[in-house]
């Protein structure tokens, strides 16, 4: 991807935010108490994440590209293997969950970091930037969290 416009990047994070939604709220239901909450608060945030994207996709200008059905779909797939459901097989633990978790908020944040220098947008930059942000605040819960999974009893 040689530069990046606004309907191409934030196509691109709604489409990493809806496959964590659907990673948190699935599984969710492995886990209890404390780590159950957490999920499902993460899911909420990738929710309200797809909506500020929306948002912004309803005010950003169509005129420099045309997104199409296939590269809407090109975005989802790519999601889904960089992302939350990249792994072929079903996580059965708490522990695999927040690791595959931890894994993913790493990737989409370096993904997103790469993405900056190859705009020019302003608009852009900020959306990315705080998508770093974003992403690196439920890395750190994320990471806490399975330090107390790992921690004896």
């Amino acid at each position: 991807m040689e530069k990046a416009n606004a309907l191409e990047i934030i196509n691109f994070a709604i489409s990493i935010e809806e496959e964590g939604i659907k990673f948190y709220n699935e599984y969710s239901k492995l886990a209890k108490g404390e780590i159950k909450d957490l999920l499902l608060k993460l899911a909420s945030d990738e929710e309200c994440h797809a909506d500020e994207f929306r948002k912004m996709l309803d005010k950003v200008s169509a005129d420099n590209y045309y997104f199409s059905e296939e590269v809407d779909e090109y975005f989802r797939s790519y999601a889904n293997h960089i992302a939350f459901n990249r792994r072929n097989q079903k996580l059965t633990s708490v522990k695999e969950v927040l690791e595959v978790a931890i894994e993913t908020e790493k990737i989409t944040t370096e993904f997103y970091q790469g993405l900056i220098p190859k705009t020019s947008d302003e608009k852009v930059v900020g959306i990315l930037k705080t998508l770093v942000e974003e992403e690196t605040k439920h890395r750190v819960v994320l990471e806490d969290y399975l330090k107390k999974t790992d921690e004896p009893n």
